[in-house]
Formats: structure tokens, sequence, C-alpha cells
């Protein structure tokens, strides 16, 4: 009898010893899932934050006009994505103007990211404006396009900076012709900076429909100067930015494709013809240019006193 007891005895404390077993065992593997889950979520989201971090400096190399970046940096980053912030300017003849930033967001988990907002604009008859500055852009245009599908139309506001005394302007001018760097170089007095070449559109496309993304090279130094490796880091960030599958589309004409197919048939600086530049100066210098034959348009964008910045 009392071996019958002690055996059933013995039986419990086998059968609570397995379930104490068979839940610290559960107990380690969700703790070990979890753990592993957590550190693999943290390898996606930090390879999903450089790669998104790239392809923001990519983008800010091909999509922007007379814009620089001064920073790039993680906000808001938890385990499953976060953002990428770069603070933005304007530097015109040596004075800073701020410009609105870039905020990118990207999910470690999905894999995918996305622009909370990319040189969005406000449009009046009066100018085409950064949605959160306020500065005044300065456009440039698409001669095939019908002028009654754009807001703001082709003006002609180089007189109008000619005409001024210790000013300080930034002028987006279009061409009737595209021309060459060398070209543009040709025609442009010493005193005055291209600071943008603008690549130009394909189509009929009115540029007031596509924001501020206009697809063109930044001049290497503040005197307006371009090399060819400044060409071919814009032709290798185009091809990225591609790849990457972000573009901006109006009506059937995408901007990235356009870019990509752009710096395919033109390999070289000294191809590369450029359909329109963003110039800064002091207002006199412009009174070189104004009137030139070869101008289709001219939009002004920064324009205040020199007194004010300097």
């Amino acid at each position: 009898m009392n071996d019958e007891v002690d055996f059933k005895k013995l039986a419990r404390r086998v059968k609570f010893r397995r379930w104490l077993v068979t839940i610290f065992i559960a107990i380690a593997v969700s703790i070990g899932v979890i753990v592993g889950g957590y550190v693999f979520s943290q390898r996606l989201a930090s390879k999903a934050s450089l790669s998104t971090m790239n392809l923001t400096m990519d983008l800010e190399t091909v999509l922007s006009p007379n814009i620089k970046s001064s920073d790039a940096y993680l906000t808001d980053g938890t385990f499953m994505g976060g953002n990428i912030t770069s603070h933005r300017y304007k530097e015109i003849e040596g004075y800073r103007v701020a410009w609105s930033p870039v905020k990118m967001h990207f999910s470690g988990v999905l894999g995918n990211s996305g622009f909370e907002s990319y040189n969005t604009t406000d449009v009046s008859k009066t100018g085409v404006y950064d949605r959160i500055t306020q500065q005044k852009i300065p456009m440039l245009y698409n001669l095939k396009a019908d002028q009654s599908q754009e807001v703001v139309k082709a003006p002609h506001e180089l007189g109008k900076v000619a005409q001024s005394k210790n000013m300080i302007a930034e002028v987006g001018i279009t061409f009737k012709r595209p021309m060459t760097y060398a070209q543009i170089q040709a025609k442009l007095p010493a005193n005055l900076h291209s600071e943008w070449y603008w690549i130009g559109v394909s189509g009929d496309v009115a540029t007031s429909g596509l924001d501020n993304n206009l697809a063109g090279v930044q001049a290497s130094n503040s005197n307006g100067k371009l090399t060819n490796g400044a060409y071919q880091d814009f032709r290798k960030a185009m091809v990225k930015v591609h790849k990457s599958g972000i573009d901006w589309s109006v009506g059937n004409y995408s901007v990235i494709k356009h870019g990509t197919n752009y710096v395919n048939h033109h390999t070289k600086l000294s191809q590369a013809k450029f359909a329109g530049i963003i110039v800064t100066g002091k207002s006199e210098n412009f009174k070189a240019i104004n009137g030139a034959n070869w101008i289709y348009a001219s939009s002004v964008g920064y324009f205040e006193p020199v007194k004010s910045i300097h």
C-alpha cells in the first residue's frame, strides 16, 4: 500500500517537473523570439535608415534648383522605422536664405520609404512660392508648353532687375535654344554666377505643375563653374533615384524618367545641353544680358537690397 502511495507521489513530482521544464522552455523560447525579432528588426531599420539617407542625398543632388543641404539625420527612430530630416538653404552671393526642409519616412519592417513633402509650392498669378518659407522661386519654362496651362505665364523680369540699384538678385533664365556649358559661360559676364543648370523637360508639360521638382546640376563652386566630376555625380545620382522607383509625374511626363533618359544620352559634360540656368549677382550686373536674344524668359526669385545681407 505504501509503495503504491509513494509511486503516485513520484508520478506527480515527475509530472510537475515536466510542466516546469515545459514552461521554462516556452518562456525561454518566447524571450529568444522577442530578442531575436528585436535584433532583426533593428538591423532592418538600420539598413533602411542608411538606404533612405542615401536616397535623400541622391534626390537632393538631382532635384534641388539652387538649393543646398546643411545636414541629414535620423529623427523619431524606433525599431519599426523612423524619419530622415534634411535642413536646406539657398546661398545667394554669400547670404544664406532659409528653405523648406526635406522629411522622408522609412519602415525597416516593410522595407519601404516615402516623402512627407518634397519641393512643394504654392502657385499664384504673381509667382511660385516655396510652401514652408514662402520665398519666391525663380521659375524656368518649357517653350513647347501650352501657355494657357501655365498659372504663371513666362515672364520677362530682367528689365526690373537691371534697372534697380544696390540689390542682390536670383534669376531663373530659360533659353530659346538649349546650350552647352561652354556656350553658357561665353554669354555670361564674369560678375554673374550660374548657380544651377537645368536639363529641361520633354513634351509639352507645364513646369508650374511640377512644384519645384526640376532636374539639374548644382554648380561646383560659388563662382558658378561646373566640373565634369560634378556632372558625373549628377548622372550617378539620377540612375540611383530611378532604380528606387520614386518619381513625379504630370500627364505623360515623369521627372526622373526624363532625367534618366537625359543622362543616358549625355554621358559627358561637354555633350550636355541645358535648357536654362539660375543666375545670381548684383542687380546692376544684369544689364549686360538684359534684352539678350538668346533668352526666352526671366523669372526673379530672391531680390533684396545689398545692405540687408552685408
